[in-house]
């Protein structure tokens, strides 16, 4: 691990908390620190910089440097393993070879992973333009999986795919929870749903009876609502369905089963929790509120 010299002042005004302030606090302004260096590369003009905490295997922050003169800082946590995993591989911190295009624009960008180190959370991905100036383009939070960068359709541009975990932990573990798909496009300034690509033909009156039969075998033999149900409930809503999820849960729910109404608006009070749940009305023709 090498170390890169900055003055103190910055530093100490931008990551005040961080244990590497702590200490940089204690010196004058015209002192002098050496802040351990994780990884850095030359990109576009720039020095990007991970800085790490000698104590802990991951990185602590990001710093990007033009002719020695620092231009941009903020948190980035990930293993420090991730740095040296193949960009866009399994694990990797760095999304896509740094100094894609990830927005069309023909700006070179720098997109980052990142992973706080939990047993399933949490992961986040940030996409930094290196242009004339370093902007922070997006900052994504995957939460239990990470998003991902694809070009799902033609063009310079990338998508973000990522999975809603709103329902994660909901009357099932973990393990169980469903987490329907989301897209998002890169639009003038920021990423929004996009969702003429989320959008999917319905399912077919075959595969809807069929569906319709394995939940509801699952719950006359449970006597209680599974994660099935709220799973295939999503994924009708998700993909601009919802009339075939209402039919699904009204077929779907034993005769002598009470408490449909009340699991109903139980699971919507749910999904309005969901921050893409403005975008879901809109895909459904849901009104707004």
């Amino acid at each position: 691990m090498t170390k890169t010299t900055r003055s103190a002042a910055p530093w100490v005004r931008k990551s005040a908390g961080s244990l590497l302030a702590a200490a940089l606090f204690l010196l004058s302004p015209p002192a002098v620190a050496e802040v351990p260096v994780a990884k850095s590369l030359d990109l576009a003009g720039y020095t990007v910089a991970f800085l790490a905490d000698p104590a802990l295997p991951f990185t602590q922050s990001l710093v990007v440097l033009k002719d020695q003169e620092e231009v941009y800082e903020g948190p980035f946590v990930a293993p420090l393993s991730a740095l040296a995993a193949e960009p866009g591989s399994r694990n990797a911190a760095f999304s896509l070879p740094p100094g894609t295009d990830v927005t069309g624009d023909g700006t070179p960008d720098l997109a980052l992973t990142g992973f706080t180190g939990g047993a399933h959370c949490c992961f986040s991905l940030q996409v930094l333009s290196l242009g004339t100036e370093v902007r922070l383009l997006a900052d994504i939070a995957g939460e239990d999986s990470p998003p991902l960068l694809k070009q799902i359709t033609e063009g310079r541009a990338y998508e973000i795919e990522l999975a809603d975990w709103t329902f994660a932990y909901w009357h099932a573990p973990f393990v169980e929870a469903p987490a329907p798909r989301v897209i998002l496009r890169w639009e003038e300034s920021r990423y929004v749903p996009a969702l003429d690509l989320m959008r999917a033909p319905p399912l077919s009156e075959n595969e809807l009876e069929r569906l319709t039969e394995e939940i509801a075998a699952d719950m006359a033999e449970t006597g209680k609502p599974v994660p099935a149900l709220w799973r295939a409930l999503l994924e009708r809503i998700y993909s601009g369905n919802s009339d075939q999820a209402l039919t699904l849960l009204q077929q779907a729910w034993p005769e002598d089963l009470p408490g449909r109404e009340i699991f109903w608006l139980r699971f919507g009070a749910q999904l309005g929790l969901s921050p893409y749940y403005p975008s879901l009305a809109r895909l459904n023709g849901w009104p707004a509120f």
